[in-house]
């Protein structure tokens, strides 16, 4: 499943049984489907949304290392579009904790 808002294409998650059939791979497919999208429709970026723990093994992250790319961040699901509503929110929330 993949949501866009303009400027980045997320995949917020594929599933398949891969291996199940010889030479046929449905995570892949899947998700080369959402990179092709993303690129004939003007999306400067293609999201694959968090890498996991740096220190940790993850077969999630490999999977995602073999389109390439560039790991931007570790971790899950932060991607701050803008700064500066970023740390206004942040702010908000840490207020209302008082």
């Amino acid at each position: 499943m993949c949501v866009g808002d303009g400027n980045v294409l997320y995949e917020w998650f594929v599933c398949g049984d891969d291996g199940e059939l010889p030479k046929v791979y449905p995570s892949v497919m899947a998700t080369r489907a959402g990179i092709e999208y993303a690129v004939n429709n003007g999306y400067r970026m293609f999201d694959f949304m968090g890498a996991g723990k740096p220190d940790s093994k993850y077969g999630v992250r490999d999977f995602k290392a073999r389109f390439g790319g560039k790991l931007v961040e570790h971790g899950r699901f932060l991607y701050i579009c803008s700064p500066f509503l970023y740390f206004t929110g942040k702010v908000i929330l840490a207020l209302r904790r008082l």
